[in-house]
């Protein structure tokens, strides 16, 4: 009898208290960067954009939390192909250059895409010299291979909370070497829902010069110094920081175990009793014979 009063109570205190659990899951979404700047070179200018498709990873977000509850959330990204740059409107794939690239951390080398190095700086000794593009391309086919053209990163990501909770860090720098973390604390006194927002900003520096190795060299180091003088090396432009798109968002419910209520209470207690009533008349009903060995 024991037992089956036991189990009654058990499946009433199931079907009165159905406590959601939550289920932590991952976002994954295609963030697109996009740059448009103009590069002043001397009275010339020179137009450029920029386009980099990446995926944004989100792991271990779940679907409700309880108050007081900390959540640990990885993040990390990864390339996708698309990545290209349009330099005096002239179009350049760079996803080699961004494969190769990523081990080191916020630098991305283009000087591997040789096509589009002798195009920039083309257009810099052109601007500089005031050469006709004829002779700028004779002095820049020459030159091109000891070129360093690399840009300099900073990829954020930051999080905004509506609701009772913070996140540490707000703001976490990421590149393509692996997942950062990030910590939720939900507050003890959250309610209802906590809405977030994940925005990535990316902003990069162009920086042209020619090789260290070239500069010291004791034949040709003396004439390139006064050539990167001339046409006006080492040049960096901040071509900006931009917000990818698009934002993610992301709603947390916020439950607690939840009270009974006195109806809750009553019911409870009524199969219970009836529960007992059942098993004492079962016992009296049948009884169970003494045994004797």
């Amino acid at each position: 009898m024991k037992r089956s009063i036991t189990l009654t109570i058990i499946l009433v205190s199931i079907l009165l208290i159905q406590t959601p659990q939550p289920i932590a899951g991952t976002l994954t979404e295609t963030i697109m960067y996009h740059w448009k700047s103009d590069i002043e070179i001397r009275d010339s200018i020179l137009p450029i954009e920029m386009s980099i498709p990446t995926k944004l990873i989100i792991e271990g977000l779940p679907d409700r939390s309880k108050p007081g509850e900390t959540i640990t959330i990885k993040l990390s990204t990864e390339l996708v192909e698309g990545a290209n740059i349009i330099l005096a409107e002239e179009a350049f794939n760079i996803d080699e250059a961004l494969a190769s690239s990523i081990k080191y951390v916020d630098d991305i080398d283009l000087s591997v895409i040789k096509p589009l190095s002798e195009k920039i700086l083309r257009e810099i000794i052109s601007a500089e010299l005031g050469l006709d593009e004829e002779k700028a391309g004779e002095f820049s086919s020459i030159l091109t291979e000891y070129t360093h053209f690399t840009l300099k990163n900073s990829l954020e990501l930051e999080t905004e909370i509506d609701g009772q909770a913070v996140s540490e860090p707000r703001i976490i720098q990421l590149w393509f070497d692996g997942p950062k973390t990030e910590a939720i604390r939900i507050s003890e006194a959250a309610t209802d829902k906590i809405s977030l927002t994940y925005t990535a900003y990316w902003s990069i520096l162009i920086s042209i010069d020619f090789e260290d190795s070239v500069y010291g060299d004791p034949l040709v180091g003396p004439l390139i110094t006064q050539l990167s003088k001339l046409i006006g090396l080492p040049l960096e432009r901040n071509i900006g920081k931009i917000q990818g798109e698009p934002a993610i968002d992301h709603k947390i419910t916020i439950y607690s175990l939840p009270k009974l209520t006195k109806t809750q209470i009553t019911l409870i207690i009524l199969v219970v009793l009836a529960a007992c009533i059942v098993g004492v008349t079962l016992m009296l009903k049948y009884p169970r014979k003494p045994k004797w060995r």
